[in-house]
């Protein structure tokens, strides 16, 4: 059927103005919807004249469909846990500059040793679980969310999959955060990111113990020492873990936030580089 078949008019003139506004706009959409006209339903009117009554309808529920799948997958909330140096210096990571106090419970501790010297907080099943902080993500894709995240972390491409933990709306509960579902959908959450790096200490991924952390703490000197001291003691505050409890009981180090002043990377004991892939934690 043609765009203007089966429209009448009662005078036998042109069609009605309401009429060539759709006709226009759907030429200029290029939708290449098909409309159907049919009796049924009063269209608005320009004139005072009476006019049969009309009625158009989309057929091409396709394309309806399509849109309402992206507009659905462009309003995904994600939100991105944080307990480490993520929430004082998020960097270019893409969240409404607010941290909220009331994550869910996730066993962290100071235990990966990072390439400027640093022990930094990272996922230890073992440990005791913390209450962390969470922000809500700009990007509405989990994908976009993840590489956004992965880029801050300076997470290689080839171990992303592994570094990056995420959760998604009607999925399993990770095993070190059991209580994530319940959180997220008591937040209308519909996913959730952090960062997943491993424990490691040296070129070996494995836990470390609080002796051992100490111990090798201790042994820091210079700016390597403060630097690995202001990052302990500007973790937030209700990151209150074991090790720290013990790390502030032998080395003075207790939570100082705002910290007083800042401290740049320096390249660590072994001579590594101060930055790079997975160790901005």
């Amino acid at each position: 059927m043609g765009y203007l078949e089966g429209i009448a008019e009662p005078n036998g003139g042109s069609p009605p103005r309401w009429l060539r506004l759709e006709q226009d706009a759907l030429l200029r959409g290029g939708q290449g919807g098909i409309w159907a006209v049919s009796q049924g339903a009063e269209q608005p009117s320009q004139s005072s004249q009476p006019r049969t009554s009309r009625k158009i309808q989309k057929t091409d529920e396709g394309y309806l469909q399509g849109n309402m799948s992206r507009k659905r997958e462009r309003q995904q909330r994600i939100a991105c846990l944080g307990w480490g140096s993520l929430v004082r210096e998020p960097r270019q990571l893409p969240i409404r500059r607010e941290w909220f106090k009331d994550g869910p419970f996730a066993p962290v501790e100071f235990c990966r040793q990072s390439r400027d010297g640093r022990i930094t907080l990272v996922i230890e099943p073992k440990a005791e679980p913390v209450r962390v902080l969470w922000a809500h993500m700009l990007p509405n894709t989990l994908e976009d969310a993840q590489k956004a995240l992965r880029d801050r972390e300076g997470i290689s491409d080839k171990n992303w999959a592994s570094r990056i933990g995420s959760w998604t709306s009607g999925g399993s509960p990770p095993p070190d955060i059991p209580e994530l579902p319940r959180w997220a959908e008591e937040r209308s959450l519909d996913a959730v990111i952090w960062t997943a790096l491993p424990p490691k200490f040296g070129d070996e991924e494995r836990p470390l113990s609080a002796e051992e952390v100490i111990a090798y703490l201790r042994a820091l000197l210079g700016t390597v020492r403060d630097y690995a001291r202001q990052y302990v003691e500007r973790a937030p505050r209700q990151i209150d873990t074991d090790y720290r409890r013990q790390i502030e009981a032998a080395l003075g180090w207790s939570c100082r936030a705002p910290y007083p002043f800042e401290i740049s990377p320096a390249p660590n004991a072994l001579g590594l580089p101060a930055t790079g892939p997975e160790e901005t934690s």
